[in-house]
C-alpha cells in the first residue's frame, strides 16, 4: 500500500513538473510575440571571434554621444528561484508608480530625485539592484549575418563596460579636438569594440575609423519614445509589466498620430483641441538620426 502511495506522489510530482514546463514555455512564447517588431538590445557575440579568444563587434552611433537617454533599471536575480527574478526599466520613467523606488524612498525617507542623485549609495540597498543606464541607437554591422541592423546600445558606467573609453574618444575628437583640427562627431566613426576576459576580469579595447556610413537607406526616423519603449521592452523580464508597456506604447503611438493630424489643422482648430494627458512629451523630439535619413 505504501508503495502505491509513493507511486501516486511520484506521478503527481511528474505531472506538476510537466505542467510547470508547459506554463514556462507558454509565457516565453507570449513574451516573444509581445516583443515582435521591437528593436533589440546590443550584446557582444557569445562566441569568441577575435584573436586569442576575444570578442569583437563593430558599431556606429546614430546619435551624438551626449544625446543618449538615461533610464533607471531595477533587477533581481535568483538562480534558485527564477519566479522571484525580474528585470524592468523603472515604471516611473513612463509615468507609473514604482514600488521599487517607493521601497527605497520609504526606508531612507527621501524623494525619488534624491535617490537618483545618490544612486550609488542605494543601488544595492534592497534585495534588488537599481542602476542608471545610458541608451543609444546604433548600427551593429555584424548583425543579421553581416547585413547589419539597428540595435540599442545600453550600459551603466562601471569599470567593466566600454563607456569610459568611448567617452574619452568622443572628448578628444569632438569636445576638445587636436589643435588646428575641426571637431568630428562620434556619428562619423565606425567603432570596433574588443572584449577581453569575462565578468570582473573584463576589459575593453576601442578602435575608431573615420568614414561615411553606407546604410542610410536602411534607417528610419527615431524618436526618444522609440528608444525608451524599445529598450524597456527588450530587457523586460516581468510578464505583467511587459503587457502594460505594450499598451502604453500603443497609447503613445495613438497620441503621436493625433498630434500629427492636429498640426495639419488650422491654428484656430488646434487651439480647441485638448492635449492627451497620456501622451509622451518626448515623442515629437526626433533624435539626430534625421541627419542620416529623409524624414
Amino acid at each position: 500500500m505504501d508503495f502505491l502511495l509513493d507511486q501516486d506522489d511520484a506521478n503527481d510530482d511528474f505531472m506538476y513538473s510537466v505542467q510547470r514546463d508547459m506554463d514556462r514555455e507558454a509565457k516565453k512564447t507570449e513574451a516573444k510575440k509581445l516583443r515582435e517588431g521591437s528593436i533589440r538590445e546590443f550584446r557582444m557575440p557569445k562566441e569568441p571571434n577575435g584573436y586569442n579568444g576575444t570578442r569583437v563587434a563593430t558599431i556606429r552611433f546614430l546619435i551624438p554621444f551626449d544625446a543618449g537617454l538615461k533610464l533607471i533599471r531595477h533587477k533581481r536575480y535568483s538562480a534558485t528561484n527564477k519566479a522571484n527574478s525580474f528585470t524592468l526599466v523603472c515604471p516611473a520613467e513612463f509615468g507609473f508608480d514604482c514600488q521599487y523606488c517607493a521601497q527605497i524612498c520609504k526606508r531612507h525617507k527621501i524623494t525619488r530625485d534624491e535617490m537618483i542623485e545618490n544612486l550609488s549609495r542605494y543601488a544595492k540597498d534592497e534585495d534588488f539592484e537599481t542602476r542608471l543606464f545610458y541608451v543609444w541607437p546604433i548600427w551593429y554591422y555584424e548583425a543579421n549575418k553581416g547585413e547589419g541592423d539597428v540595435f540599442l546600445f545600453a550600459w551603466d558606467v562601471n569599470p567593466f563596460t566600454p563607456i569610459k573609453q568611448i567617452h574619452n574618444k568622443n572628448t578628444k575628437l569632438f569636445i576638445f579636438p587636436p589643435k588646428g583640427k575641426q571637431p568630428v562627431p562620434i556619428t562619423d566613426y565606425d567603432i570596433e569594440l574588443t572584449q577581453f576576459g569575462e565578468g570582473t576580469k573584463k576589459s575593453w579595447g576601442v578602435d575608431i575609423t573615420l568614414g561615411e556610413f553606407a546604410h542610410t537607406d536602411k534607417l528610419k526616423p527615431m524618436t526618444k519614445a522609440d528608444v525608451k519603449f524599445g529598450y524597456a521592452i527588450a530587457v523586460c523580464y516581468d510578464d505583467e509589466w511587459l503587457k502594460t508597456l505594450q499598451e502604453a506604447r500603443k497609447q503613445a503611438v495613438a497620441a503621436q498620430q493625433n498630434g500629427n493630424a492636429r498640426k495639419k489643422q488650422p491654428v484656430a482648430a488646434q487651439a480647441t483641441d485638448v492635449a492627451d494627458e497620456n501622451s509622451d512629451e518626448n515623442f515629437d523630439d526626433n533624435f539626430e538620426v534625421g541627419d542620416l535619413v529623409d524624414e
